[in-house]
């Protein structure tokens, strides 16, 4: 899992969203940070999926929004 992370800020749409997919399929909450941070790429397929990972790691259904997820992750 740890070598997946930085794939989520490759130049490749398709290696970044593959990633995305894969680092929710792992389950490990290591992998919140990294889909937190791709929620802030440009890509609105890669936040979706960056949100759709991290609602399967933690059961909550937000926007791919990184303000709104950061907000209720901290507290």
């Amino acid at each position: 899992g740890e070598a997946l992370g930085p794939l989520l800020g490759h130049s490749d749409e398709r290696i970044a969203r593959g990633t995305a997919s894969a680092i929710a399929r792992l389950d490990s909450n290591r992998a919140v940070p990294w889909l937190l941070e791709a929620l802030s790429r440009p890509d609105p397929e890669l936040r979706r999926l960056a949100a759709s990972g991290l609602g399967r790691l933690t059961g909550l259904v937000l926007p791919p929004d990184p303000l709104v997820w950061s907000k209720v992750l901290s507290s």
